[in-house]
């Protein structure tokens, strides 16, 4: 009666060791793939490129995520550090970072923690693209620090955009932006454009803001318009 148990436990045995081989070969094959859709990245042919780009996105590939922005990074063109303007960014012709840009939006919040590390980036291109994905994807929770230093970049772009994805934190990044608002500016229409009357009525802004008035009274009819704008932008809300 044993050997035939034996004999059972073998072929059972045998059977999951069989399933786990064809398991890991079909693993193997999906990261063999994914690892020559990454190198085609670097493809001098922008047509490769852009399909691998699709194919990585389909995947949902994190590990494609600091590769792509190294594809966002060599579309840089210079005058990018000093402009002020989105007509600004248009003129610069960056069709060729779009691509990669959508593949990582559509990698969606898997890529959070590269695109985080993405505001440090060298290339200011990659900086100001990461900090436009965390805007259009939401920040995730813990890039406070990361975005509150962007918002001080070097480049013009780079501090809007982060700006715009601190505004999705809410509550909680207002006191960096009534600083930035303080000290920065160039970017201080920039911001009075974008507030709300929920900013507005916090304690940070409302000292920033009589400090600005009191100083010119240029900023004081600026801040007037802000709070009118944040009114009417309160109400149409309410009426929905």
């Amino acid at each position: 009666m044993k050997a035939p148990r034996g004999r059972t436990a073998a072929l059972i045995l045998g059977s999951i060791a069989v399933v786990v081989i064809n398991v890991a070969l079909w693993m193997s094959r999906d990261w063999t793939y994914e690892t020559w859709l990454i190198w085609k990245l670097q493809s001098s042919d922008i047509e490769k490129r852009r399909d691998a780009a699709e194919e990585l996105a389909r995947m949902r590939s994190v590990r494609a995520v600091p590769h792509l922005l190294e594809v966002i990074a060599e579309a840089e063109m210079p005058g990018i550090e000093k402009a002020i303007s989105v007509d600004e960014l248009r003129r610069l012709k960056l069709d060729n970072a779009e691509f990669a840009f959508s593949a990582i939006m559509t990698i969606g919040r898997k890529a959070w923690p590269a695109i985080v590390r993405g505001l440090h980036h060298r290339i200011v291109l990659a900086r100001m693209y990461c900090a436009i994905i965390l805007r259009e994807m939401g920040p995730p929770p813990g890039s406070l620090p990361a975005l509150s230093e962007a918002a001080r970049d070097p480049a013009p772009l780079v501090r809007q955009r982060s700006i715009e994805a601190l505004f999705r934190l809410g509550p909680a990044a207002w006191p960096v932006i009534a600083q930035v608002l303080d000290e920065d500016e160039l970017l201080r229409e920039f911001i009075l454009t974008r507030v709300d009357a929920d900013f507005l009525a916090s304690p940070e802004a409302a000292r920033v803001l009589e400090k600005l008035a009191s100083e010119d009274p240029d900023m004081a009819a600026e801040v007037e318009k802000a709070r009118s704008r944040a009114a009417e932008r309160a109400e149409r809300n309410q009426r929905r």
